[in-house]
């Protein structure tokens, strides 16, 4: 298991090398802070922390191809669309 979210990682999921990947998105990251920053620029408010967090969680994904009972697992070709670095389409 890995904590990448690169392409590269998560095609190691694909083959079989890793078991999964856990993944978060820096594009997902920075459009959020982007968004951040302009609404405080407009007068708005900062974001909220996210509940039970000292901070925003921005999210978390676990990318497997088995899907263990119990558990949220996103698909590698889902995880493909979003990764970041060479090979990235997202």
């Amino acid at each position: 298991v890995s904590i990448d979210g690169s392409c590269q990682g998560l095609h190691y999921v694909q083959t079989g090398e890793l078991d999964a990947d856990a993944v978060q998105y820096p594009g997902k990251m920075a459009a959020l802070g982007v968004s951040s920053i302009a609404k405080l620029a407009r007068g708005g408010k900062k974001p909220a922390k996210t509940s039970g967090k000292a901070f925003l969680d921005t999210g978390t994904a676990l990318v497997a191809t088995d899907r263990p009972d119990n558990l949220k697992v996103q698909s590698v070709q889902d995880a493909l669309k979003r990764c970041w670095g060479p090979g990235s389409t997202g």
